[in-house]
């Protein structure tokens, strides 16, 4: 299977890659400078021009409380685009499998138990407002296109407290 893999160059896009490329797939990691992810006619050209099998979209502007608190429109505007712009083009390229990596921070914070259905039921963190509201846009519509056309396997998963081999510890990304 050939996968794109968006944000190969840093912490999660790049230890999945190997981990793919390890298990006999064929991975596509382009960095900002071979593949802009907020154009989406750029996304799509470049999905169709390789066949990509799947997406698996791991890319975004990234960041601690300090990071998130001090820009909120740059961590919503860039996540927004970026996602936006790889999930539509990835639609329009006819790509059937697309994994989206949203974040644990999109769920109501004053919950001791999440569930999926929690999504949008109750206020965000504040301090990471921009990054969660843009990852839930993006996760809606993985839904909306998986809810509109069956064939197309586009799913999110929210993973939460990462770290590990490749993190960057320091200024956001």
């Amino acid at each position: 299977m050939l996968i794109l893999v968006t944000g190969g160059s840093g912490f999660v896009g790049r230890n999945l890659a190997s981990r793919l490329a390890a298990g006999g797939h064929e991975v596509l990691a382009p960095d900002r400078r071979e593949l802009d992810l907020c154009d989406q006619g750029a996304v799509e050209r470049f999905l169709r021009a390789r066949s990509v099998d799947a997406v698996v979209h791991a890319a975004g502007k990234v960041g601690g409380i300090a990071a998130n608190v001090e820009d909120p429109i740059g961590f919503y505007a860039v996540n927004a685009e970026m996602g936006g712009a790889v999930v539509r083009g990835a639609d329009a390229a006819g790509v059937s499998r697309l994994l989206n990596l949203a974040s644990s921070c999109v769920y109501p914070k004053d919950r001791e138990l999440l569930r999926e259905s929690d999504l949008l039921t109750g206020p965000l963190e504040p301090t990471n407002e921009g990054y969660a509201l843009a990852k839930i846009g993006v996760v809606r519509l993985c839904e909306w296109i998986s809810a509109r056309s069956p064939e197309r396997l586009y799913r999110s998963v929210f993973p939460c407290n990462l770290y590990g081999p490749h993190d960057h510890f320091g200024t956001p990304r």
